[in-house]
Parts: C-alpha cells; structure tokens; sequence
C-alpha cells in the first residue's frame, strides 16, 4: 500500500473489489450475466476481450 497513491484511490479499489466493503454502494459484475444469456460473450475470446476492456479502461486509473 502507497502512501502517497491517496485514500480515495485505496477506497475506491476496496469497494471495486470487496462486494462486502461497507462502503455505501454494491458492486456489480458489469453486466457478464446478461451478456452471457444475450448471447453477446459466448468463447473464451469474447471474454478475454471483455475482461481486457475492463482493466484497461475501467482499472488502469486506480
């Protein structure tokens, strides 16, 4: 844990990844159910892009 990286940026990767952090809000799997009943993800390419798309411009700013 960095000290300088801010405790906004350490809460909001606790709430991101803990669904159990009490932080006032629910954490969701963005949809991966839907998509996978939709039709929309159905290999493991699909997800892999998927997942690739989430860290990329979902997580790299944490």
């Amino acid at each position: 844990m960095h000290i300088e990286s801010g405790i906004d940026q350490q809460l909001a990767m606790l709430q991101f990844s803990d669904s159990f952090f009490p932080g006032g809000a629910t954490s969701f799997s963005w949809g991966l159910e839907s998509l996978r009943l939709d039709r929309q993800v159905g290999n493991v390419e699909q997800l892999f892009g998927l997942l690739q798309a989430q860290v990329t411009h979902r997580w790299a700013g944490l």
